[in-house]
Protein backbone atom coordinates (compact mmCIF):
# COMPACT_ATOMS: atom_id res chain seq x y z
CA UNK A 1 0.00 0.00 0.00
CA UNK A 2 1.03 3.56 -0.41
CA UNK A 3 2.82 5.16 2.66
CA UNK A 4 2.17 8.41 3.28
CA UNK A 5 4.35 10.50 5.64
CA UNK A 6 3.32 13.21 7.97
CA UNK A 7 6.12 14.77 9.48
CA UNK A 8 8.24 12.22 9.11
CA UNK A 9 6.00 9.67 10.78
CA UNK A 10 4.27 6.44 8.53
CA UNK A 11 0.60 6.06 8.16
CA UNK A 12 0.53 2.96 7.00
CA UNK A 13 -3.13 1.60 5.38
CA UNK A 14 -3.50 -2.01 7.19
CA UNK A 15 -7.48 -2.76 6.66
CA UNK A 16 -9.48 0.01 7.80
CA UNK A 17 -7.18 1.47 9.96
CA UNK A 18 -4.10 3.49 9.53
CA UNK A 19 -1.05 3.07 11.25
CA UNK A 20 1.80 5.26 12.39
CA UNK A 21 4.84 5.40 14.62
CA UNK A 22 4.95 8.63 17.31
CA UNK A 23 7.37 9.56 19.24
CA UNK A 24 6.82 10.48 22.85
CA UNK A 25 5.91 13.77 22.10
CA UNK A 26 3.78 13.00 18.78
CA UNK A 27 2.01 10.34 20.70
CA UNK A 28 -0.02 13.28 22.82
CA UNK A 29 -1.06 14.78 19.74
CA UNK A 30 -2.27 11.51 17.98
CA UNK A 31 -4.36 10.12 20.68
CA UNK A 32 -5.84 13.55 20.33
CA UNK A 33 -7.01 12.79 16.42
CA UNK A 34 -8.16 9.32 17.63
CA UNK A 35 -5.10 7.12 17.62
CA UNK A 36 -4.76 4.78 20.22
CA UNK A 37 -1.44 2.07 21.61
CA UNK A 38 -1.43 -0.99 19.37
CA UNK A 39 2.58 -1.95 21.19
CA UNK A 40 5.89 0.32 21.87
CA UNK A 41 9.09 -0.37 20.22
CA UNK A 42 12.32 0.96 20.77
CA UNK A 43 15.42 2.61 18.18
CA UNK A 44 18.54 0.69 19.32
CA UNK A 45 22.04 1.21 17.93
CA UNK A 46 25.83 -0.55 17.67
CA UNK A 47 28.35 1.35 16.07
CA UNK A 48 31.30 -0.74 14.23
CA UNK A 49 32.92 -3.13 17.63
CA UNK A 50 35.17 -5.84 18.03
CA UNK A 51 32.29 -8.77 17.65
CA UNK A 52 33.28 -12.14 19.77
CA UNK A 53 31.08 -15.26 19.50
CA UNK A 54 28.56 -14.52 16.73
CA UNK A 55 26.82 -17.23 15.92
CA UNK A 56 26.61 -17.67 11.53
CA UNK A 57 25.50 -21.59 11.11
CA UNK A 58 22.22 -22.16 9.93
CA UNK A 59 21.86 -18.79 8.51
CA UNK A 60 23.01 -17.76 4.53
CA UNK A 61 22.25 -14.91 1.87
CA UNK A 62 18.81 -14.96 0.31
CA UNK A 63 18.54 -16.85 -2.76
CA UNK A 64 15.87 -16.70 -5.46
CA UNK A 65 13.95 -19.50 -5.01
CA UNK A 66 13.51 -18.03 -1.21
CA UNK A 67 11.09 -15.52 -2.38
CA UNK A 68 7.82 -17.54 -2.33
CA UNK A 69 8.05 -18.52 0.91
CA UNK A 70 9.30 -15.17 2.54
CA UNK A 71 6.61 -13.45 0.88
CA UNK A 72 4.07 -15.95 2.35
CA UNK A 73 5.14 -15.66 5.61
CA UNK A 74 5.81 -11.89 5.99
CA UNK A 75 1.88 -11.36 4.64
CA UNK A 76 1.28 -13.51 7.51
CA UNK A 77 3.44 -11.68 10.20
CA UNK A 78 2.57 -8.21 9.09
CA UNK A 79 -0.81 -8.77 8.07
CA UNK A 80 -0.85 -7.52 4.47
CA UNK A 81 1.50 -7.83 1.42
CA UNK A 82 4.71 -5.98 1.49
CA UNK A 83 6.08 -7.74 -1.61
CA UNK A 84 7.13 -4.42 -3.54
CA UNK A 85 9.20 -3.19 -0.18
CA UNK A 86 11.08 -6.36 0.76
CA UNK A 87 12.36 -6.81 -3.01
CA UNK A 88 13.43 -3.10 -2.45
CA UNK A 89 15.63 -3.42 0.32
CA UNK A 90 16.90 -6.59 -1.05
CA UNK A 91 17.42 -4.74 -4.34
CA UNK A 92 18.90 -1.49 -2.73
CA UNK A 93 21.26 -3.83 0.16
CA UNK A 94 21.49 -7.39 -0.97
CA UNK A 95 24.72 -7.84 1.48
CA UNK A 96 21.63 -7.22 4.60
CA UNK A 97 19.37 -9.89 2.90
CA UNK A 98 19.45 -13.48 5.23
CA UNK A 99 17.52 -16.32 5.67
CA UNK A 100 17.40 -19.11 8.27
CA UNK A 101 15.89 -22.50 6.93
CA UNK A 102 15.21 -26.42 8.54
CA UNK A 103 14.65 -29.33 6.52
CA UNK A 104 13.49 -27.03 3.25
CA UNK A 105 10.96 -24.58 5.72
CA UNK A 106 11.72 -21.24 6.38
CA UNK A 107 11.88 -20.49 9.85
CA UNK A 108 13.11 -16.37 9.15
CA UNK A 109 14.90 -13.68 7.32
CA UNK A 110 16.19 -10.22 7.31
CA UNK A 111 15.92 -7.54 5.23
CA UNK A 112 18.18 -3.99 5.64
CA UNK A 113 19.30 -0.77 3.88
CA UNK A 114 21.65 1.74 3.72
CA UNK A 115 21.25 5.02 6.01
CA UNK A 116 23.20 8.10 6.32
CA UNK A 117 23.76 7.99 9.91
CA UNK A 118 23.82 4.21 10.79
CA UNK A 119 22.83 1.22 8.53
CA UNK A 120 19.36 -0.27 9.50
CA UNK A 121 18.41 -3.65 9.91
CA UNK A 122 14.76 -4.73 9.41
CA UNK A 123 12.21 -6.14 8.90
CA UNK A 124 13.32 -9.02 10.89
CA UNK A 125 10.70 -11.98 11.36
CA UNK A 126 11.05 -15.37 12.54
CA UNK A 127 9.90 -18.11 14.31
CA UNK A 128 11.24 -17.86 16.97
CA UNK A 129 14.18 -15.28 18.85
CA UNK A 130 17.06 -18.03 18.69
CA UNK A 131 15.94 -17.46 14.84
CA UNK A 132 15.94 -13.94 15.07
CA UNK A 133 19.57 -13.45 16.93
CA UNK A 134 21.03 -16.49 14.32
CA UNK A 135 19.65 -13.95 11.65
CA UNK A 136 21.46 -10.53 13.45
CA UNK A 137 24.25 -13.04 14.21
CA UNK A 138 24.99 -13.95 10.61
CA UNK A 139 24.49 -10.27 9.24
CA UNK A 140 26.64 -8.39 11.81
CA UNK A 141 29.41 -11.24 11.33
CA UNK A 142 29.36 -10.71 7.60
CA UNK A 143 29.53 -6.58 8.65
CA UNK A 144 31.99 -5.98 11.25
CA UNK A 145 32.59 -2.72 10.41
CA UNK A 146 28.87 -1.17 9.67
CA UNK A 147 27.21 1.18 12.50
CA UNK A 148 23.66 -0.22 12.90
CA UNK A 149 20.06 1.31 13.66
CA UNK A 150 17.30 -1.57 14.90
CA UNK A 151 13.57 -0.86 15.96
CA UNK A 152 12.68 -4.05 17.85
CA UNK A 153 9.26 -4.27 20.00
CA UNK A 154 9.07 -4.02 23.82
CA UNK A 155 7.75 -7.56 24.46
CA UNK A 156 10.34 -9.07 22.81
CA UNK A 157 12.67 -9.99 25.70
CA UNK A 158 14.71 -12.98 24.50
CA UNK A 159 16.08 -10.80 21.28
CA UNK A 160 15.85 -8.10 23.25
CA UNK A 161 18.43 -9.90 26.05
CA UNK A 162 20.93 -10.91 22.72
CA UNK A 163 20.46 -7.41 21.64
CA UNK A 164 21.81 -6.50 25.01
CA UNK A 165 24.77 -9.27 25.16
CA UNK A 166 25.64 -7.57 21.94
CA UNK A 167 26.20 -3.86 23.42
CA UNK A 168 23.31 -2.34 21.77
CA UNK A 169 22.00 0.72 23.35
CA UNK A 170 18.74 2.33 23.12
CA UNK A 171 18.60 5.86 21.16
CA UNK A 172 14.79 6.13 21.50
CA UNK A 173 11.56 4.82 22.27
CA UNK A 174 8.40 5.44 19.84
CA UNK A 175 4.63 3.79 20.07
CA UNK A 176 2.88 1.99 16.95
CA UNK A 177 -0.19 3.41 16.97
CA UNK A 178 -3.55 3.00 14.65
CA UNK A 179 -6.82 4.74 13.85
CA UNK A 180 -9.80 2.74 12.51
CA UNK A 181 -10.21 -1.43 12.97
CA UNK A 182 -7.29 -3.38 12.60
CA UNK A 183 -8.93 -6.52 10.66
CA UNK A 184 -5.61 -8.41 9.77
CA UNK A 185 -3.25 -7.92 13.21
CA UNK A 186 -1.12 -10.26 11.56
CA UNK A 187 1.29 -12.41 13.68
CA UNK A 188 3.06 -9.95 16.33
CA UNK A 189 5.39 -12.28 17.97
CA UNK A 190 7.03 -13.24 14.81
CA UNK A 191 7.98 -9.37 14.57
CA UNK A 192 11.53 -8.82 15.62
CA UNK A 193 12.31 -5.94 14.40
CA UNK A 194 10.26 -3.42 11.88
CA UNK A 195 11.67 -1.90 8.95
CA UNK A 196 10.96 1.52 10.32
CA UNK A 197 8.83 4.10 11.26
CA UNK A 198 8.91 5.47 7.95
CA UNK A 199 8.10 1.64 5.97
CA UNK A 200 6.39 0.08 8.90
Amino acid sequence: GTLLLNRGLALVPHGSAARLDATPAGEVIYRKLGFAAEYGLARLFLDATPRSALRTEGARPLAGGDWPAILDMDAHAFGASRAALLERLAAEAPEYAWVVESHGRLQGYLFGRHGHVREHFGPLIADRAETAGLLLDACLAAHPDRNIFIDVPDDQDEFRARLDQLAFAIERPFLRMYRGRLTAQGQPSRVYAIAGPEFG
